[in-house]
C-alpha cells in the first residue's frame, strides 16, 4: 500500500507543471494559512497534498532525518523542507547552489 501511495505521488510530481508548487503535509497537520497564501503569491499555483505517511516520502526523496520538518514542498524539481519563507525561495532561485536537490 505504501509503495502504491508513493508511486501515485511520484507520478503526479513527474507530470506536474514545473511552476506549480506541491506541498506534502501530514494529514493531521495544519499549515499556517498565511504561509500557504505566501506560497500561492510566489508561484501562482499550489497543490496541498495531505498524506498519512509523509516520512516515507521524505525518506524516498532523501531528506536526512535531522532536517525533516512539518511539510515537504517541491517546486521546479527542488525540494524545500518546512515553512520556508517566499523571500528565501526567491533568493535560492537567484543563485542555486550546485549541491541543491
Amino acid at each position: 500500500m505504501r509503495y502504491l501511495v508513493f508511486l501515485c505521488v511520484l507520478v503526479g510530481a513527474i507530470f506536474a507543471n514545473d511552476s506549480k508548487m506541491q506541498i506534502f503535509k501530514p494529514a493531521t497537520s495544519t499549515c499556517p494559512p498565511a504561509w500557504l497564501e505566501e506560497m500561492k503569491e510566489l508561484t501562482g499555483d499550489v497543490d496541498v497534498l495531505s498524506m498519512v505517511n509523509v516520512r516515507g516520502l521524505k525518506r524516498q526523496i532523501g531528506i536526512p532525518r535531522e532536517l525533516q520538518s512539518c511539510n515537504t514542498s517541491i517546486l521546479n524539481d527542488y525540494v524545500f523542507e518546512g515553512n520556508v519563507p517566499s523571500s528565501a525561495i526567491k533568493d535560492f532561485f537567484k543563485d542555486i547552489p550546485k549541491s541543491a536537490i
